[in-house]
């Protein structure tokens, strides 16, 4: 299990309560609901860091400490969790000349400990638009799709299917699925929910 001390992500060992120290300086704003995850195929955390007023995107093998900079992100962003097969990172950023581009110090809020509702964290209000972004984990590609004026809260990944993205947009629940293949593909979705793909 991986939590976050003061000197950083550390992991608990669950049979022997023993608290390792993995991720040295990293800090997390308890009042978000982003920022690390733990893949659900390999021992690896993944985590944000603003490094001078940058989103920075991090790997760490909880076992060997290896930790590797995935991409600087060309805008300032907000992880928001790891796809079930870990090829994908995705989060949100502001869309550019909408006037909700997120604050530096927010968008890397675990890092910075900023308080929620500043920047894009409260979503599109006006013209100001909010939209995903993926990050490939392996090569640092970075993509932008579904410019809205909706929150865009609380990004999970599917714990089972790659494809699949959950977030809350004003108050109730919505998906969206993630097709690189076929951008244009649609699927269809429950009464309450939205179906979105990546481009």
């Amino acid at each position: 299990m991986i939590i976050v001390t003061p000197g950083g992500l550390s992991t608990v060992d669950l049979k022997t309560r023993e608290i390792e120290l993995v991720a040295p300086g990293v800090r997390y704003s308890m009042g978000s609901s982003a920022g690390i995850e733990v893949g659900r195929k390999t021992r690896t955390v993944y985590y944000q860091k603003n490094i001078n007023g940058h989103t920075v995107l991090y790997a760490t093998n909880v076992d060997t400490k290896a930790t590797r900079e995935i991409v600087t992100l060309p805008f300032t962003g907000e992880f928001g969790g790891v796809s079930a097969d870990e090829t994908l990172i995705i989060g949100k950023t502001g869309v550019p000349d909408s006037g909700a581009q997120m604050d530096r110090g927010q968008a890397a809020s675990p890092e910075s400990g900023a308080p929620p509702g500043q920047g894009g964290r409260r979503g599109g209000r006006g013209n100001r638009m909010l939209q995903f972004f993926t990050v490939n984990i392996q090569t640092g590609e970075v993509k932008t799709f579904f410019p809205s004026h909706d929150n865009l809260n609380h990004i999970q990944s599917s714990p089972t299917d790659p494809e699949m993205v959950l977030f809350w947009p004003r108050g109730r629940m919505a998906r969206s699925r993630s097709h690189l293949d076929n951008p244009h593909r649609r699927h269809g979705s429950a009464p309450d929910a939205q179906t979105h793909n990546a481009v």
